[in-house]
């Protein structure tokens, strides 16, 4: 009955991500030669992300990418600056299952 999915596991709820051959040098999901024959999953508890001070998710446009403030504003502007800039909605309340099979080009 819920609108959303997220992946949980033991009453955890893990942030998922994909890397796959086929996403170019330029994308953040590029795996860089690991497994050139196969893709993988990465399975993130949430939690890890509050244990290590990454902060509140924020819109897009209130990224601070030329002075981060926050440790989330430097992770999505070091992706930027290494011509790697990951998607993301300009609003924080979109289902997690839209992020977890990156389009090839999602700016399109």
């Amino acid at each position: 009955s819920q609108r959303s999915w997220c992946f949980s596991f033991c009453r955890e709820t893990f942030f998922v991500t994909t890397f796959a051959p086929f996403y170019p040098p330029d994308h953040p999901r590029h795996q860089f030669g690991a497994a050139a024959d196969s893709g993988f999953i990465l399975l993130q508890p949430e939690m890890s992300f509050l244990v290590h001070g990454v902060s509140e998710d924020i819109p897009r446009g209130a990224t601070n990418w030329d002075d981060p403030q926050t440790e989330r504003d430097r992770i999505r502007s070091n992706f930027w600056r290494a011509g790697r800039e990951f998607y993301y909605p300009e609003t924080v309340k979109f289902p997690p299952a839209l992020m977890v099979v990156a389009a090839l080009d999602p700016f399109q």
